[in-house]
């Protein structure tokens, strides 16, 4: 019986010696492996983000015949229903460090973040209004709405940030495919005043904005998108390729013009093809 149970052991350690060479890895192979030593966080969005967004002037628009007061630009009324909205899904943070070879942009030592956003994405703005700001923390007056909420569907996106050196000639890369372009539901712009008559809910609207690949395609391909903060332009989004080959479609359903709750609807508009590589899209304040 010793025997046998002795047969049976080197029988096993044979086998799954065989198996162990059977499974190494290629030095190539290894390279697409992420994460082996990294921090990988993962944040449940139970409830989405729900919450009033509110951007402070501080300084208003004077000396352009205006008051010179602050003023403010508000995401949302201030209730869970109306404010500012980010769908539920969760959100991966694959974290890696990077000791580089050198001090360069491109050798130096590097902290990647990868974002892994939900397949299924959407931000509500919550209506959007201009208001007078009493700073941080203080009431909003002189109120009035200039967007309708509208809901924006995203989905598909890959988002890496570098922090430190950037290897990949940024800070901010974005690209992927978004599932079903970018839609924009309820889309509505709203002129407060006829002259010094003030109206309600009176402005441009459209039942939804499509940016899709242009042709057959239902998605929207993001080829490159560079995002870099610099003393000059503050952020700075620059656009490799969007859409198809051949462009981007933007489609326009129940396109309205005056009262958005009763006007007929114009019809629907469409701009095919639309080239918008090379574009450079800056944010800063002044």
């Amino acid at each position: 019986m010793k025997l046998v149970n002795k047969l049976l052991l080197v029988s096993a350690i044979a086998a799954s010696s065989q198996a162990f060479a059977l499974e190494s890895m290629t030095d190539a192979a290894m390279s697409q492996t992420t994460g082996q030593d990294g921090v990988t966080v993962t944040i449940n969005l139970v409830n989405g983000i729900n919450a009033q967004a509110i951007l402070h002037d501080t300084n208003g628009l004077a000396p352009n015949g205006t008051t010179g007061s602050a003023g403010a630009i508000v995401f949302g009324n201030g209730t869970t229903a109306g404010n500012f909205n980010i769908s539920s899904g969760i959100i991966t943070l694959d974290i890696d460090a990077d000791g580089g070879t050198g001090t360069t942009s491109t050798t130096g030592a590097v902290l990647n973040v990868k974002i892994g956003l939900p397949s299924a994405l959407t931000v509500t703005t919550g209506d959007i209004s201009v208001a007078k700001s009493a700073g941080l923390g203080g009431a909003l007056t002189n109120s009035t709405k200039i967007l309708n909420s509208t809901t924006l569907s995203l989905g598909g996106l890959n988002v890496n940030m570098q922090l430190g050196a950037e290897a990949q000639g940024s800070m901010l890369a974005i690209n992927g495919a978004i599932t079903g372009g970018i839609t924009l539901n309820n889309f509505a712009l709203l002129d407060a005043y006829n002259g010094t008559v003030a109206q309600t809910n009176i402005g441009i609207g459209a039942t939804s904005v499509k940016i899709k690949d242009n042709g057959a395609g239902a998605n929207l391909t993001l080829g490159d998108i560079k995002g870099d903060v610099t003393a000059a332009a503050g952020l700075q989004f620059t656009v490799a390729s969007i859409g198809s080959a051949t462009g981007v479609d933007v489609q326009m359903t129940g396109l309205k013009l005056g009262d958005q709750g009763a006007a007929t609807t114009l019809g629907n508009f469409e701009l095919r093809g639309l080239n918008m590589n090379g574009t450079i899209i800056g944010v800063k304040g002044h």
